[in-house]
């Protein structure tokens, strides 16, 4: 996962404002930082990710998200786990 499609994944999901909080508020335990600090030392965006999605109790279909094709994103969204 590349930083790109970390940003694209933690918006697509979260949205703008929520994503943006999680990133900066939510402190991952076993990264012993918040996403956003994570992210500056150089930590792999695709462990950040799945941690996030752990602390958030995110549906599991979302942890390769930025490698979804435009019908399974569809679905998704359909399904309620994306907000855009």
């Amino acid at each position: 996962m590349k930083r790109s499609e970390f940003d694209f994944a933690l918006k697509a999901v979260f949205g703008s404002a929520f994503g943006a909080s999680l990133l900066s508020d939510l402190y991952l335990p076993d990264l012993h930082s918040t996403a956003e600090q994570a992210l500056a030392s150089g930590k792999d965006p695709q462990q950040i990710w799945d941690c996030l999605l752990t602390q958030t109790d995110s549906d599991p279909q979302l942890r390769f998200i930025h490698r979804a094709d435009r019908r399974t994103l569809n679905e998704l969204a359909r399904q309620g786990l994306l907000r855009t």
